[in-house]
C-alpha cells in the first residue's frame, strides 16, 4: 500500500477512534514529521491515547525515523493534568496495552518509544542525542511549559518545536523563553479557536 493510501486508511481509522477528530490538526502533525530527514528523532511529550502518536509513528515509517513519546499516564494509568487556560483540571487515563495494539494494528511498534515519566525528568537523562522534532502538549500550565521550552536546546539547526494548545499563558511563556534563543524563528502561529473548538498547533524552526 502506497504511503498516500496508509495516510487516508488511518486518518479513517482515526475518525472513528480518536479522543477529538481533527483531520487539519493530524495532518499538521503527519507533514512536519515526514520533513525530518532519514533517521531522526522525533520526540512527543504528551500522548494519552495515542491519536498523534499513530500519525508521527506513520511519517516516521517514510523516513526510517523514530518516535519517542513520553507521558506519566503510564506510570499509573491516569494522571491528574491541570489547565490553567480554563482554570480547571481533568483526570487523563490510559495504559501501554491499549497504544500497544493501536500501534501494532498498523504496523508501527517498531517506530515508537513509550516513556512512562515526567518529561522534566526524562531531560535530564537525555544526554547528547539530537532531537529533529519536537511536539509539546504535556500539561496546559506555564511552569510545565517552561520546563518543556528546555527541551529545545536538544536541537540542531534545521530541527523543529511544535506546541498545541496556543493558549495565550502558553504563548507568552515560549515566546519569553525564545527572547534568550534568537536562532528560533516562528514559521507559523496558529489562530484557530481554543479546544474543543479547534486544535492550535504552532511551531517553529531553528536557524
Amino acid at each position: 500500500m502506497s504511503m498516500a493510501k496508509r495516510w487516508d486508511s488511518l486518518l479513517a481509522y482515526l475518525q472513528q477512534t480518536a479522543v477529538a477528530y481533527r483531520p487539519d490538526y493530524f495532518f499538521s502533525l503527519y507533514y512536519l514529521a515526514s520533513q525530518c530527514p532519514p533517521h531522526s528523532t522525533i520526540v512527543e511529550i504528551g500522548c494519552h491515547k495515542g491519536d498523534s502518536t499513530l500519525c508521527l509513528a506513520l511519517a516516521a515509517e517514510e523516513t526510517d525515523s523514530h518516535v519517542v513519546t513520553i507521558d506519566p499516564v503510564f506510570i499509573t494509568g491516569q494522571v491528574h493534568v491541570k489547565d490553567e487556560h480554563r482554570n480547571e483540571g481533568h483526570i487523563y487515563t490510559s495504559d501501554f496495552t491499549h497504544l500497544a495494539s493501536r500501534l501494532l494494528h498498523w504496523g508501527l511498534i517498531h517506530r515508537v518509544s513509550v516513556v512512562p515519566a515526567y518529561s522534566a525528568d526524562v531531560l535530564q537523562l537525555w544526554g547528547a542525542r539530537p532531537i529533529h522534532l519536537l511536539i509539546v502538549d504535556g500539561e496546559h500550565t506555564m511552569k510545565a511549559v517552561r520546563e518543556d521550552c528546555w527541551w529545545l536546546l536538544k536541537i540542531p539547526k534545521g530541527g523543529r518545536a511544535a506546541f498545541d494548545d496556543w493558549f495565550a499563558e502558553i504563548e507568552q511563556t515560549v515566546k519569553d523563553f525564545l527572547k534568550k534563543e534568537p536562532r528560533w524563528q516562528l514559521m507559523h502561529e496558529s489562530t484557530q479557536g481554543h479546544w474543543p473548538n479547534g486544535f492550535n498547533l504552532t511551531y517553529m524552526e531553528k536557524a
